[in-house]
């Protein structure tokens, strides 16, 4: 489901809400990628794949025709729209929801919750309707259509669907996300105009998904249902293309949408007290509710969780940049009576900057060497702030200063010239090299999703220009000669 090589995931508790992979803008966490399972299945030449609902609504302006062709080129047997299992599924849900009389009932169909009741509410199984994930009667549908039982291959936005994988002889053996099918039919040559790259699994708090559970599992309380999805996507999108189904047709079918069974799971989690998440935050600096961000950059939703997760050691403070940040201040606040660092992001400001540059570009000269200066902002930035306020663009800048800081090399330097311009100084560069460079860091931004709220995540776009530093009397003459070219280029 997720895979990293820097972070431990403690799959023990994890749901697959894939709110990890969303909120984490270094790439350090990722969906698994099952390509290669796939292209074994299609060498084969016997694997059928399934569009899932969500994935024909975020790309409704590509013809079934087109995916068609596009999909049966890249080795596919067929391809088919998932509609029928979501038809099923709610057929199924509405024979049940006819005769039962009381206690809460729980829809059962998304992965996410399946896993949150079996780890966090167990004593809600006996509530869960006995119905299999969307994936899975996906699955089966597809092998009891064709006779030979091909091997089925899911694309799908959901990062819960991966959960089902090889989990019976009858489930798909292979999900892959939406931006992973691209990345296939483009290294096999095969273009397919999707207009803007579609949101995978949209980031959401996971307590808020367990605040919707019911509150007891009392057989003897009034009958009370509850359909609850994770992210929600599968719940608002369309039905698909396919044909409808009546209650006659889909009858027969029953059989393909039980579920296998569920199970208890109960995690191990250390309980946290009200006075243990107090006594963290007030360690921490932020005993004033006006101090906590609820920034999300350490992962957490809230200050609150991040204080819990510190107390059940998942994590330190050291996470919480705004905090870092603070601490960067007062010590160079403290150590240096000029700062030369910006409050927000840690980066050298202006001053830090010009200072910098001075050194460098007398190095630069007693040794013959290249060196460029570029300087870049978000094309956006007047937008974001006019929509969402001045605190989303000091987000954006924050979560742009993570991205950018990963991709320079160790020998750049990265700085905050403006309140919304940043600047990269690139020693032994000269501005050919200097150009590749930021079109890759072009690429890099414009496919990361910057979460500035909870329900609010943009794409950004970065304007640049690079001067190569040849003869500038100083380092302020040389930052305002690359200001002046990213101006002009926008």
């Amino acid at each position: 489901m997720v895979t990293s090589d820097v972070l431990e995931v403690d799959m023990d508790r994890c749901i697959a809400c894939g709110a990890c992979v969303s909120v984490c803008t270094q790439n350090a966490l990722l969906a698994t990628d099952e390509s290669a399972v796939v292209a074994e299945c299609l060498e084969g030449g016997a694997a059928v794949a399934v569009l899932t609902p969500e994935v024909r609504a975020a790309w409704s302006g590509v013809s079934w025709t087109v995916w068609q062709e596009a999909l049966t080129s890249l080795g596919f047997l067929a391809v088919e729209d998932g509609s029928a299992a979501r038809q099923l599924l709610d057929f199924q849900y509405r024979e049940v929801r006819a005769l039962h009389e009381s206690g809460p009932l729980i829809r059962s169909s998304c992965p996410v919750v399946v896993n949150l009741v079996e780890q966090f509410r167990p004593d809600l199984i006996d509530a869960l309707v006995p119905l299999a994930t969307e994936s899975e009667v996906q699955s089966r549908l597809v092998r009891e259509v064709y006779p030979k039982r091909p091997n089925v291959v899911l694309i799908t936005s959901c990062l819960g669907a991966k959960t089902v994988v090889d989990r019976d002889d009858q489930a798909p053996v292979a999900v892959i996300s939406m931006s992973q099918l691209l990345l296939m039919l483009e290294e096999r040559g095969i273009k397919i105009d999707t207009g803007m790259l579609a949101q995978e699994s949209a980031p959401f708090d996971p307590q808020l998904l367990l605040d919707q559970l019911p509150q007891s599992s009392g057989a003897d309380s009034e009958a009370i249902f509850h359909d609850i999805h994770g992210c929600g996507q599968c719940a608002t999108a369309l039905n698909g293309t396919g044909p409808r189904l009546s209650d006659e047709q889909l009858r027969p079918l029953s059989h393909l949408a039980q579920a296998i069974g569920f199970s208890v799971r109960p995690p191990h989690v250390r309980e946290v007290s009200s006075g243990q998440l107090e006594e963290q935050l007030l360690g921490a600096g932020l005993n004033e509710r006006e101090s906590r961000l609820d920034c999300m950059v350490c992962g957490y939703q809230t200050c609150q969780e991040q204080a819990a997760a510190v107390v059940r050691g998942y994590s330190d403070w050291s996470a919480c940049l705004p905090l870092e940040n603070e601490r960067l201040r007062s010590a160079l606040t403290q150590f240096q009576p000029t700062a030369d660092a910006d409050v927000l992001t840690g980066l050298l400001n202006r001053v830090g900057l010009e200072r910098a540059l001075d050194q460098e570009m007398k190095r630069a000269v007693r040794y013959s060497r290249k060196l460029t200066l570029a300087t870049f902002r978000i094309a956006e930035i007047d937008e974001i702030i006019t929509r969402y306020g001045r605190r989303a663009s000091d987000r954006a800048i924050v979560l742009l200063t993570q991205v950018l800081a990963g991709q320079a090399r160790e020998s750049d330097t990265l700085a905050l010239s403006g309140p919304h311009t940043f600047a990269l100084l690139l020693p032994e560069t000269g501005e050919r090299s200097a150009t590749a460079v930021f079109e890759r860091l072009r690429e890099k931004v414009a496919a990361t999703v910057f979460w500035l709220a909870e329900d609010v995540g943009v794409r950004l776009l970065i304007r640049a220009a690079a001067v190569e530093l040849n003869g500038q009397a100083s380092g302020a003459e040389a930052l305002a000669e690359a200001e002046r070219a990213v101006a002009a280029d926008a």
